[in-house]
């Protein structure tokens, strides 16, 4: 069974033409919060017309709604609706948001635990699939918020399993982009020899990229640096009219990822023009068409997505088939899925005093027997595919080059795919709005009336304090789960020879 982010093959003998050295195929790489890295996003391509995608859409929804351009007492007027619009609706396919495990099982594993949008799967069981329901049976069994009951009996080795170093990880809404990584986590991309990778001229090289950010405030940073206009008496656009200079057009800039705290006293990574926060100084890197269609690969053709039964194999794999028999019996949401016979025969095992029965469904458990239970494969893991010398046709670096500045565009609205990912804007939630994070919604609402925003059935209040920056409240309006942001990072390979 495949277990990982991308397809086969698109893994270790698939070619990219730009970057010819590099014979590992797309690598998927996690950026840390820790490190500083530097990337050129790479648009997407729409596959029915051919064209580049443009960072943003609906640019006609956000923006231009100022009477006055100089920002003194502006007279702003939305809707409800509008002022309740997450960033992603704003976001081209170029991106994609996804769930994710990572350092995941003793293999420290890493794969997409949502169902391929379209598949049987997804349409008989929804959101809640078979990780996600195991994961969070065994974390808030293990640790209880004050005063809460344990959802099934928790077994003693589920605590060393939930530890801050343990093997059971939260699975996380996660942001993903395909880009060219000339420094990853610190490090600039190597030769086989471990010196950073250069052309004859000694400009930096990159390696393409599967680029993921699943940490939560970072997330909201990219978002913002997206979809926050200059001028907000002018529509919004990616090209003309956004302080980050197009990060995700095909004349856009680089982008720097930079370590910074939030807020809330977490690691984040702010989105930066250039290591110095204090220095506007972008660094143009224009693509060509035909560069970025011989990098780009559509979403439903590179995303490797698990069925039902090969997420209950993987599990049964990593925890011990008696384990995942537990869980899932123990979970009233899984009353209709039937757990593959290799697992089920391997029995309870150290569960069976424990009991297994729970009120409102179990999962069948019909081919349960009394053979032995079903392990963890034997050997080491997959190592990480190698990589490979300069790029042909990518401009260095230090190329200068003027931004250029052309008319505004309104964007193209995406087509949607019934049988795949169709980016931010599209993909269903999977996770409900939580009380929690309606409060901080209703916060934000407040927010933004009391900043003198209109919206219709809400009184604005007397203010003297002036407009706030409506991009820092649109932060407050993201709902994600607290899943443990500030979990210890590992290397993944960022450095391996790829050669």
């Amino acid at each position: 069974m495949t277990v990982g982010m991308i397809k086969p093959e698109y893994r270790k003998d698939y070619n990219i033409p730009v970057v010819p050295y590099q014979i590992g195929g797309v690598l998927p790489r996690s950026l840390w919060t820790s490190k500083l890295s530097e990337i050129r996003i790479v648009p997407g391509v729409d596959e029915q017309t051919g064209a580049i995608l443009p960072q943003n859409i609906h640019n006609d929804q956000y923006g231009g709604t100022y009477a006055d351009a100089g920002l003194e007492s502006p007279d702003i007027n939305i809707s409800a609706e509008q002022a309740l619009l997450p960033p992603e609706h704003f976001i081209s396919d170029t991106f994609i948001k996804v769930t994710t495990v990572s350092q995941f099982g003793p293999r420290n594993l890493q794969f997409i635990t949502d169902y391929a949008p379209g598949s049987e799967d997804a349409n008989k069981y929804g959101g809640g699939t078979i990780a996600h329901h195991f994961i969070r049976n065994i974390m808030y069994s293990t640790n209880l918020q004050k005063g809460a009951k344990p959802r099934i009996k928790p077994h003693p080795e589920w605590t060393t399993w939930t530890s801050l170093q343990g093997i059971l990880k939260y699975d996380k809404p996660t942001i993903l982009f395909q880009g060219l990584a000339f420094v990853l986590n610190g490090l600039p991309i190597q030769d086989e020899n471990r010196n950073p990778l250069r052309d004859e001229y000694g400009n930096q090289l990159p390696l393409y990229c599967l680029i993921f950010v699943d940490n939560r405030s970072a997330q909201t940073n990219l978002m913002n640096a997206l979809t926050t206009p200059a001028n907000r008496a002018l529509p919004l656009d990616g090209k003309t009219n956004s302080p980050y200079c197009g990060i995700a057009e095909a004349d856009g800039v680089m982008t720097y990822f930079v370590p910074g705290i939030d807020t809330e006293k977490r690691r984040t990574l702010n989105i930066q023009l250039n290591e110095n926060p204090r220095i506007w100084n972008p660094k143009p890197y224009p693509l060509t068409e035909e560069q970025i269609k011989s990098m780009w690969v559509p979403w439903e053709k590179l995303l490797h997505f698990l069925t039902a039964d090969e997420q209950c194999l993987l599990l049964a794999a990593e925890f011990g088939a008696d384990t995942v028999n537990y869980v899932l019996a123990n979970e009233p949401n899984l009353a209709g899925y039937t757990i593959p016979e290799e697992v089920a025969r391997a029995g309870m095992g150290r569960y069976a005093h424990m009991g297994a029965k729970m009120p409102g469904g179990r999962a069948d458990l019909s081919g349960m027997g009394k053979l032995g239970g079903y392990g963890p494969p034997q050997g080491p893991p997959q190592g990480l595919p190698p990589q490979g010398l300069p790029p042909q046709g990518l401009p260095p670096q230090g190329l200068p080059a003027t931004y250029p500045q052309q008319a505004p565009s309104q964007g193209l609205q995406q087509p949607q795919y019934p049988q795949a990912p169709s980016g931010l804007s599209a993909l269903p939630k999977t996770h409900a709005p939580d009380p929690v994070s309606q409060n901080a919604r209703n916060d934000a609402m407040t927010k933004m009336v009391s900043a003198g925003v209109n919206i219709p059935g809400l009184p604005i209040p007397p203010t003297d304090s002036g407009q706030e920056d409506l991009s820092a409240m649109a932060a407050d309006l993201i709902n994600m789960d607290d899943t443990g942001d500030d979990q210890p990072e590992k290397d993944e390979g960022a450095v391996e020879s790829v050669f």
